[in-house]
């Protein structure tokens, strides 16, 4: 089964095919350890969905799914993303959803390191009715934050 992810260090599409455990980005040469991917609690095509899709949008506008539309609900994904500068303060973060911003964050870093060395847990949640609840853990630190919005849900 191939499955398309986002490098973590320059956010190019990486191809990962079969079970690989670790890839290797063909832009920057970041290389990626894979986690098991997240499951629906619902078994698909059952029980209300996600209506649009929700989605990290990038400084030059593209936006990189993370929960696409139609999912089931309630669902969990997660992403790590890090740091595109050396010494980064914060990671800016927007989530969309139907175009329209769900969550703008500023996310004061605890540590400061050359880019990409600083990794940062997305976790993105939605229950049956539509609420969001989204957590960013850095790695390495106690640097939590938490999130919500709400999304459109139909059945």
């Amino acid at each position: 089964m191939n499955e398309l992810l986002r490098c973590g260090n320059c956010a190019a599409p990486i191809h990962v095919e079969g079970d690989a455990v670790i890839v290797t980005c063909a832009f920057c040469g970041f290389q990626t350890r894979l986690e098991a991917p997240a499951r629906n609690k619902t078994p698909p095509g059952t029980g209300p969905r996600l209506a649009e899709a929700i989605a990290i949008a990038l400084p030059n506008g593209t936006l990189v799914p993370i929960v696409d539309a139609g999912s089931s609900v309630p669902t969990s994904r997660s992403e790590t993303i890090s740091t595109s500068q050396d010494d980064q303060a914060q990671l800016q973060l927007t989530l969309v959803c139907a175009g329209a911003t769900l969550v703008r964050a500023a996310f004061a870093l605890a540590q400061r390191k050359p880019r990409g060395t600083i990794r940062v847990k997305l976790s993105v949640d939605v229950d049956a009715h539509g609420a969001v609840k989204i957590g960013l853990a850095e790695q390495g630190s106690s640097n939590l934050a938490h999130y919500s919005g709400t999304v459109r849900i139909v059945s």
